[in-house]
């Protein structure tokens, strides 16, 4: 509204001038002499000026004139459509002018405008795909999803635009929540252009969302052969990733030895890929290989410790008592400087009571940025220890404000999950990272802290663990009552001293227990 006042107020200030200026010739004395086969004619400056303009006037009517003989002669001579593309070039003239001015449109955001100038191009031009295809840009910018898909199906007619309409029908099944009409259109667009390094990618991404983990091996190769603009490294990630969910999946279906197969594929591909590891070192375990899933393990850990992989380990061995399970893991505790490496020692070393060993391994951790893990840990080294419970408290105060421990979380929308190759909120292929999330989000499953200390066998239902130190109570209650009755039954045997005296070793011992329960219980 504002452009159009000043777009009139500008014209209103242009005739002014006009105005002004034919005034002034008016009355300027003088005038323009025209001699013409000795007949003299003499005009004002103004008078002259109209003369001039109607000339100008006459003879471009004039040319149009002779076009339009031109088309007519040409016409007589043979050429039937001379005449009606005489007539035609001004309407090809306007709708060019429509269509540059929906471009212009587009670009500047006024969706409306260009809707409107695109349907006025499309009736104007006899360029169907360049219509079609615009028309469907500006159908798109203004939500109507219906005329887009027409548009779409319009391009499939022409060979140059089967692609740009294909993708463009993609793109709209996407919308709809149809993977399989996606992927669909995706595999006739690779067939009709194998070369088409977009068309690849469009076909890859829908094979991930579909869990066609076969047929995006497929592609992942087919990029290699292509110009991508991903670097080899990024290639094999992507193909390791892939191999990975393969391998995954053909576990699940019971097929091991294909499953193996893949995983080995996976880590040889890409040897510092976690998922792969894990997936393959378990796999070598299955099937009778335990060897094989421990070299990698440890080839793995002393590349970049994970806690994960500390877990696979642990497992491998699930009824060894906890001393046992800490000489086993000697080998991966070379090195106590690494954080994870320190919080599998603490940790192993409170399973077996040994907790000023834990605490000794924690403190250098206790400076600077704490992880939360440590400070958990700590608390409970703290209270086998026997100190005070403000200490303990102290302990469990930091651990919930401290630094969270690491978990899989999407680098595109911020969900944490079990690793996955393709994110299960977000739908966005190998977007998880291994990271610290914030301390307001809440951690996907607990037992990251203690991968190991607490397998499947002693984790219990709270409603266990909160009777142990009952039944504890209980065993001493029987016991001295035993004592009792035998006391009363021989005198004689067993003196009042002697009595005291066991019931403070049972005392210390109760107390020895709770203490060990108690930093489990932290744990």
């Amino acid at each position: 509204m504002i452009f159009s006042a000043l777009k009139g107020f500008f014209v209103l200030i242009f005739v002014g001038i006009l105005g002004l200026l034919a005034g002034y010739l008016n009355d300027t004395p003088g005038g323009v002499n025209l001699v013409f086969y000795s007949e003299e004619f003499r005009f004002s400056f103004l008078s002259a000026i109209f003369f001039l303009l109607i000339i100008i006037v006459a003879i471009l009517i004039l040319i149009k004139i002779l076009n339009f003989l031109s088309a007519v002669l040409s016409f007589f001579r043979g050429d039937e459509t001379a005449i009606k593309r005489f007539f035609e070039r001004s309407k090809e003239r306007r709708g060019l002018k429509a269509f540059s001015n929906s471009l212009i449109a587009l670009e500047e955001g006024e969706n409306d405008k260009a809707f409107s100038e695109a349907k006025k191009a499309e009736k104007l031009l006899r360029f169907p795909q360049m219509t079609a295809l615009l028309g469907a840009r500006a159908t798109r910018a203004n939500g109507l999803i219906s005329s887009e898909k027409e548009y779409n199906k319009k391009l499939l007619k022409y060979p140059e635009t089967q692609i740009v309409g294909l993708r463009g029908l993609i793109n709209s099944s996407l919308e709809d929540g149809d993977i399989d009409t996606a992927l669909a259109l995706a595999e006739k667009a690779k067939t009709l252009n194998p070369k088409n390094v977009g068309v690849t990618e469009t076909l890859f991404n829908l094979q991930c969302k579909n869990r066609d983990w076969e047929g995006a091996h497929k592609s992942v190769s087919e990029m290699f052969r292509q110009k991508q603009s991903l670097t080899g490294e990024e290639l094999r990630r992507r193909e390791s990733v892939v191999l990975t969910a393969a391998a995954k999946e053909n576990q699940l279906n019971g097929l091991t030895e294909k499953s193996l197969s893949l995983a080995r594929q996976a880590v040889k591909k890409t040897p510092e890929f976690i998922p792969a590891i894990i997936v393959c070192a378990e796999l070598e375990h299955l099937v009778g290989k335990k060897s094989s899933g421990v070299k990698l393990i440890k080839s793995a850990w002393a590349v970049a410790p994970h806690p994960l992989l500390a877990s696979v380990y642990a497992n491998f061995f699930p009824e060894e008592t906890p001393e046992n399970r800490l000489d086993r893991f000697q080998s991966l505790l070379r090195n106590l400087k690494h954080l994870e490496a320190a919080i599998i020692s603490a940790n192993l070393h409170i399973a077996i009571e040994d907790f000023p060993k834990a605490r000794s391994v924690l403190v250098p951790f206790t400076e600077a940025e704490i992880d939360s893990r440590v400070a958990t840990l700590m608390a409970a080294a703290e209270k086998g220890c026997g100190e005070d419970e403000k200490v303990v408290s102290g302990w469990l105060s930091k651990s919930t404000t401290s630094k969270r421990p690491p978990e899989w979380i999407c680098d595109r929308c911020g969900y944490i999950d079990s690793w996955r190759p393709v994110c299960s909120k977000c739908d966005t292929f190998d977007s998880q990272i291994w990271a610290s999330p914030s301390n307001s989000t809440e951690l996907h499953h607990g037992l990251t802290t203690l991968p190991f200390v607490l397998d499947s066998s002693e984790v219990k239902p709270e409603k266990d663990t909160d009777n142990i130190s009952n039944d504890i109570e209980g065993d001493l209650a029987h016991e001295e009552r035993e004592v009792d009755s035998n006391s009363e039954v021989a005198p004689d045997l067993i003196s009042e001293e002697e009595n005291e005296t066991k019931g403070k070793d049972r005392r210390k011992e109760k107390q020895t227990i709770d203490i060990a329960d108690n930093a489990r219980k932290i744990i």
